[in-house]
């Protein structure tokens, strides 16, 4: 079988040197990596969408329940079990092994990778885990790619262009953010700026994000149901909120860092999932708004709705009178990192940037709002979480441009790119100056003239 399956790709190979150019066959796999990526991207949200209903099956709307305290546990357990016992590969931190692969040049994936994350980051994400699908997407969609070039017996340069453009189709993917995908293939992986792979890479990615929009019926995952005027008078307040996003994006990292080394120093792995799945568990008993990745409380924030930050809280049934929603939001911000390292560094299988536009909205409503209550201001809370979203994404991730127009292609908010892009730059030039980081990065290149790596 093998062999005759090698037999018809040597055909199809010099049929296609006979009535293709190099560049219209790139750009036709680019095409199909993006149209796997957006069905693995759409497969990945349902998948996460049943576990966390059959999980959360028989909750009470709005009070305190008890379960909560084992299902996150349980996540975590049942993932760590999934990779040591089933898979037997450790499936932490896909972005991060995504870097590592191309630095080391580790360009051919396995069959199993293209499954094995959407069934890890499913129970994660489904049973409460406090993080993102766009580790698991990203390194699914990488994995698209290198077995679609490994299939073709592609040289490794060109193995590694299409791992990019897998990368960045699956985040297009799973945010419906053409644009952001593929500013995640040129700031995070650092892809090389030639005129064919950046083609490549925007071919991917729309048809990723146009492929997940229509297998989700056309929607978006932070409608608008309106678009309230900005007036010039609110930027000082916006400046202030980038700068703010970025002080803040600096305690977030510390604080993911100082619990990702505390958890490597836990050697059982049986143990580390449980320390890790308990404190999720009780962060999100106590604060039910943490569960999962928590777009739903996003979608809610930006139009102005607040209900759903204090459902199901335990200090929801002290009686703070005003202060109330302010408490609860501040006390969100604080403990919003450590729930997301629980999820991520303790066994689980997730992402780390959905977490920081959870946590950026969050952090752009508490502002609004405190000032609101403090100094008697009419700041759009909506529109506020909106902008926070982009600085402490930008702040902590690092990468302003992928962060401004995911912000922006999620909420479909073009009307407000000004005020995003002024949040997000702030915040990361506030990161760059107090924590001592430089302001440029040398990032991984990708190889030659996709041309030449055809015809190798």
């Amino acid at each position: 079988m093998k062999q005759f399956a090698s037999h018809l790709i040597d055909r199809f190979n010099r049929w296609r040197q006979s009535h293709m150019t190099d560049t219209a066959y790139f750009f036709l796999l680019t095409f199909v990596i993006g149209l796997l990526a957006g069905c693995a991207a759409h497969l990945l949200k349902f998948m996460i969408h049943w576990a966390s209903t059959v999980s959360t099956y028989g909750f009470r709307n709005g009070g305190v329940n008890l379960w909560l305290l084992l299902i996150p546990v349980a996540g975590i357990m049942l993932t760590g079990l999934f990779q040591r016992r089933v898979v037997r590969v450790d499936l932490e931190h896909g972005v991060e092994r995504l870097k590592e692969n191309l630095a080391d040049h580790k360009y051919k994936m396995t069959r199993r990778s293209l499954v094995s994350r959407l069934i890890a980051s499913s129970i994660t994400l489904g049973f409460g885990g406090s993080a993102g699908s766009e580790g698991p997407i990203a390194m699914t969609g990488a994995s698209i790619g290198s077995n679609v070039g490994q299939a073709l017996k592609l040289p490794d340069s060109m193995l590694r262009v299409l791992i990019g453009c897998g990368a960045a189709a699956g985040i297009a993917g799973i945010f419906k953010s053409s644009v952001g995908g593929a500013m995640f293939a040129f700031e995070a992986l650092a892809m090389e700026l030639t005129m064919v792979a950046v083609i490549g890479v925007f071919v991917a990615s729309i048809t990723a994000s146009l492929t997940a929009y229509i297998l989700s019926g056309c929607t978006i995952d932070l409608a608008f149901s309106n678009h309230p005027d900005l007036p010039a008078e609110l930027y000082p307040y916006i400046i202030i909120l980038g700068v703010f996003s970025g002080f803040y994006s600096i305690y977030y990292t510390r604080i993911m860092h100082t619990m990702r080394h505390w958890f490597d120093s836990i050697r059982t792995p049986w143990k580390r999932n449980l320390i890790s799945g308990a404190i999720l568990s009780v962060l999100v008993f106590c604060f039910p708004a943490l569960y999962g990745e928590g777009y739903g409380i996003m979608g809610k924030i930006v139009n102005g709705e607040f209900s759903g930050m204090l459902d199901g809280s335990i200090l929801s049934i002290v009686d703070l009178g005003a202060w109330s929603l302010i408490v609860v939001t501040a006390a969100i911000i604080l403990v919003k990192a450590f729930a997301c390292s629980s999820s991520n560094c303790g066994g689980g299988v997730a992402g780390d940037y959905a977490p920081t536009l959870f946590a950026g909205v969050v952090t752009g409503f508490f502002f609004a709002l405190l000032l609101n209550k403090v100094a008697g201001l009419d700041l759009p809370v909506g529109l506020f979480g909106l902008f926070g979203m982009a600085g402490v994404m930008s702040g902590t991730i690092g990468t302003p441009l992928l962060a401004i127009f995911i912000t922006t292609e999620m909420a479909s908010a073009y009307d407000y790119f000004l005020p995003i892009c002024i949040v997000g730059f702030l915040s990361i030039i506030v990161v760059r100056l107090f924590s001592g980081q430089p302001f440029l990065h040398r990032g991984i290149h990708s190889g030659a003239l996709l041309q030449n790596q055809l015809r190798k």
